[in-house]
């Protein structure tokens, strides 16, 4: 159910010995205050290291089925699967503990990593069966991007490649609906760099179109008639229509870290029951804008009214968000559409709940702090062992 849920609606500072002052001069040093005055001034000149901005924390999902009615209800390997997040430079998710063994790694048609849990498929008339898989997640800032329109490339700068490859239509993607592709041709036929292009559309996006949740992700044609929807259909939309004009973009969906936040409701005519706390799921474009390359750019996060300001400040870069799984190419949207028939029109009644427990850091984290007390203890030592030579030496 993972996927298909709609509610997403994580240097050595002292070089050599020759560069320290010579041992006959801390013997003539040992009886006065030199040798500290010293020592403290060497490390007000070590460069300042700071502690990257890291979170921790543990994320669990867990289901319950049950199966309400009179005959037995098999699952799909889709049901039962769990992401293995993407990998990042600036995120660590690891597999921490589990209810059931994970067995059958796969890969989906964008190339997300998934895991089945190893579980009877079978629900049997009045039975449960419950799952859960806990991560462990580290997540840093990662590095924000000024974009900046007097810097910015031509459509012509992106390579062909990628053109090919994240500019195709698919059913998630209209970019070749008449009606999409006129409305993003009109905004802007007047603009020539890649990021004026993308901020004509933000404009658009700012002016018209209102949030609305609902219980699956929307077509883009379905977003762009009614001017309404939540983070995965606006983004889905604002695809569409750059993909239409040969900007590159596809949607990434990742968890959202929020303390505090606690929510509950029901779906899909009852049969789906969503919990969260602590954290939510959300969805944004990435989006190829030369010369600054994949650029996350995010419709509902951002409550900035101001297209450069609201890129910019986009909220995918702080270590809040993890990304989870990427769509290019594959079919997000009538999956998502399938499964909830297919479940509505059962017996079959889901509990999902996600949940996250920040995990602190242990003191003395920040390098400055954990390098004065490494540097005091060998201060002590040298004193120690300088005073006892000094009482060695003849008089």
């Amino acid at each position: 159910m993972g996927k298909s849920e709609k509610n997403i609606r994580k240097p050595s500072f002292l070089r050599k010995a020759d560069k320290l002052p010579s041992t006959h001069f801390f013997r003539r040093a040992l009886n006065s205050k030199i040798i500290i005055v010293i020592f403290f001034s060497f490390l007000l000149i070590i460069p300042n290291v700071s502690a990257s901005s890291q979170l921790r924390y543990r994320f669990t999902m867990s289901y319950v089925f049950e199966n309400k009615g009179l005959e037995a209800i098999n699952l799909t390997k889709e049901d039962v699967s769990v992401p293995l997040f993407l990998k990042e430079p600036s995120q660590s998710v690891k597999i921490v503990a589990f209810s059931h063994n994970l067995v059958d790694e796969y890969n989906d048609q964008d190339e997300n990593r998934w895991l089945v849990v190893n579980i009877s498929r079978i629900i049997n008339p009045s039975q449960k069966i419950s799952i859960f898989v806990t991560y462990e997640i580290e997540s840093n800032d990662r590095v924000r991007s000024s974009l900046d329109n007097n810097k910015a490339g031509l459509i012509s700068d992106i390579p062909d490649s990628m053109i090919q490859e994240y500019c195709i239509t698919t059913s998630t993607f209209m970019s070749s609906n008449k009606d999409i592709l006129s409305k993003a041709q009109e905004l802007t036929k007047n603009t020539q760099t890649v990021l004026g292009k993308v901020m004509n559309l933000l404009d658009w996006f700012i002016a018209n179109i209102r949030y609305g949740n609902y219980e699956v992700p929307r077509y883009a044609n379905e977003t762009f008639r009614y001017l309404e929807g939540d983070c995965d259909d606006q983004a889905i939309l604002l695809i569409s229509m750059l993909r239409g004009i040969g900007i590159p973009s596809y949607l990434e969906v990742g968890t959202y870290f929020m303390p505090g936040y606690e929510t509950t409701n029901k779906s899909w005519d009852g049969h789906l029951e969503n919990i969260a706390k602590n954290i939510g799921w959300h969805g944004w474009a990435m989006v190829y804008i030369p010369p600054w390359g994949w650029t996350p750019v995010d419709l509902t996060l951002s409550t900035s009214v101001d297209p450069l300001t609201k890129i910019n400040q986009a909220p995918e870069y702080s270590n809040l968000i993890v990304k989870c799984f990427r769509v290019s190419k594959q079919d997000y949207i009538t999956e998502s559409w399938n499964t909830r028939e297919r479940v509505i029109k059962s017996t079959l009644y889901v509990i999902s709940k996600d949940e996250a427990t920040q995990i602190f850091n242990q003191p003395l984290q920040n390098p400055n702090i954990q390098f004065l007390g490494v540097s005091i203890v060998i201060l002590i030592i040298a004193l120690f062992y300088l005073e006892r030579r000094k009482n060695q030496i003849p008089k």
